[in-house]
């Protein structure tokens, strides 16, 4: 049992959502075991930013591979629920590649010195649930001509149209290739990006991303909400926004299949939410926080952050995006105010 001072915010993180460039990467159809070589990526800003927009439903700034500020809400489109878009606003995620090794930087909005030949390698997305994690899965597949490139970084984006006929790119995420390796022109090249979301995440939050920004119909997947009912969730503009942080007494392991608190207590007051991008530590947060003061003595195990999400009748429904735990129960006492949060990081 841990005594907590109440002048210091409790604010639980989260294992971080972390990413790997795949240079071999396997078919949707063969076993994932087959990945025998995976280089760790970097979330940056564009990637906290996006999931910012899907937790909130607010206009967020993304910046673009030219320095351009943009304003988006879910890279999303804004037709309603079951129409299909006029104009290819969908997006779809990409590779490219540069011949720089330098460190990262969270902050950056395109590799340092990315091949042009080497850009926009564009594939197709889908999601693999496992008992301990939900992944997003990039493959694609490429040639190109003369003459033979060495890479050090490779990137996944975005890419999205905004209504344009020119698509915009977004940087998402960047992996360091140490020792640099040599591609060769007229060779084919099978590769791609995994994103792991561990059990503290729920399943919404990956196949929101994998599909909601890239579908160009309205297709649909199924999610619990708070009450234990299946939902379709919607393809276009899948967040109602208004997210909520509740605490609970419980400390049962995480999972992916969670759907509620197992034993809530309420919702935090006076809640906030923030996004930090940390060029020391390089990383990218997200953090959401509150206020609770109990009128007895509580023991604090869990913490989940929920949000509205719209079902394809258009109704929203409250669904869990991620579920913490304290290892350790934490002893809130009466009648004092404390300031709680959770954690969201990108590795």
């Amino acid at each position: 049992m841990i005594v907590w001072n109440h002048h210091k915010p409790l604010l639980l993180e989260l294992e971080p959502i972390n990413g790997f460039y795949i240079p071999e990467m396997p078919l949707p159809n063969e076993p994932l075991g087959k990945i025998e070589w995976k280089i760790p990526n970097k979330g940056y800003r564009n990637f906290a930013y996006w999931l910012n927009s899907f937790l909130l439903n607010t206009s967020q700034t993304v910046i673009n591979i030219g320095g351009t500020s943009r304003t988006v809400i879910q890279f999303a489109r804004t037709e309603t629920a079951n129409a299909i878009p006029s104009l290819p606003e969908y997006g779809r995620y990409s590779l490219a590649y540069g011949s720089s090794a330098n460190p990262h930087d969270v902050s950056r909005y395109d590799l340092y010195s990315r091949y042009s030949v080497l850009s926009w390698m564009d594939g197709f997305p889908w999601t693999v649930h496992e008992t301990d994690r939900t992944k997003l899965m990039h493959y694609t597949r490429y040639v190109f001509g003369a003459p033979s490139l060495t890479c050090g970084e490779a990137g996944l984006y975005m890419s999205f149209n905004l209504g344009n006929a020119t698509p915009d790119y977004f940087l998402l995420a960047r992996a360091i290739i140490d020792p640099a390796v040599t591609k060769e022109y007229d060779t084919l090249y099978e590769e791609g990006w995994v994103v792991e979301f561990p059990a503290n995440y729920t399943r919404l939050l990956a196949d929101m991303i994998a599909y909601c920004a890239c579908l160009s119909h309205p297709s649909k997947f199924r999610i619990k909400d708070i009450d234990g009912n299946y939902r379709r969730v919607r393809v276009s503009q899948p967040s109602a926004g208004s997210p909520d942080v509740m605490i609970g007494s419980d400390n049962t392991a995480p999972s992916p299949d969670d759907y509620a608190l197992k034993s809530p207590i309420g919702s935090l007051s006076s809640q906030s939410q923030s996004v930090e991008i940390d060029t020391t530590l390089q990383e990218c947060r997200i953090v959401r926080q509150g206020t609770y003061t109990p009128t007895s003595n509580v023991y604090l195990g869990e913490v989940g952050l929920f949000m509205n999400v719209y079902e394809d009748t258009d109704t929203a429904y409250k669904m869990m995006v991620a579920r913490g735990i304290w290892e350790t129960p934490v002893l809130l006492q009466a009648n004092v105010t404390y300031t709680i949060g959770i954690v969201l990081k990108l590795g």
